[in-house]
């Protein structure tokens, strides 16, 4: 593999789909946030509820709950660059 193939010039076809994926990168990563935290309120209320009403116990619907999904491990993408890269000026 040669450098060429490691850094593309930067038309404007390959700038617009770099910022595309970065975009969705930044969506993806603040909806998964706002889930954790969704998921954090419900489990807090759960919780707050169970303690005002002793011997009884909220049932949360499985629609509401997060889907358990096997977690992925994936190789670091830099979208930034990184100092072992060339950097291309503009």
């Amino acid at each position: 593999m040669n450098l060429a193939e490691l850094n593309p010039p930067p038309t404007e076809q390959i700038c617009q789909q770099f910022n595309e994926l970065r975009s969705d990168i930044v969506l993806h990563y603040e909806l998964r946030s706002a889930l954790s935290t969704c998921d954090y309120e419900l489990q807090s209320l759960r919780h707050q509820y169970e303690a005002l009403a002793p011997g009884k116990t909220l049932t949360i619907p499985p629609a509401l709950l997060p889907k358990t999904e096997p977690e992925v491990k994936a190789d670091i993408i830099d979208v930034v660059g990184s100092p072992s890269m060339p950097s291309v000026n503009h």
